[in-house]
């Protein structure tokens, strides 16, 4: 039972909200995930130089 509510009678309203929905938490999740991208990036590098230089204190500071 269709209802004047129902989106095929209020389609232009339906689609504005759904865009504006869209361009507000559309946008928040693209930062978000940016955010988390860097995040682990900067993890990732920060692990990788934690990890080169325990290598480079166990292969060189054997020696001495």
């Amino acid at each position: 039972m269709l209802t004047p509510n129902d989106p095929v009678f209020n389609y232009y309203n339906t689609t504005g909200t759904l865009y504006i929905l869209t361009a507000k938490y559309g946008s928040i999740a693209f930062l978000s995930f940016i955010a988390f991208l860097l995040n682990s990036f900067m993890v990732y590098t920060t692990w990788k130089n934690k990890f080169v230089y325990l290598l480079f204190k166990l292969t060189f500071g054997g020696i001495k």
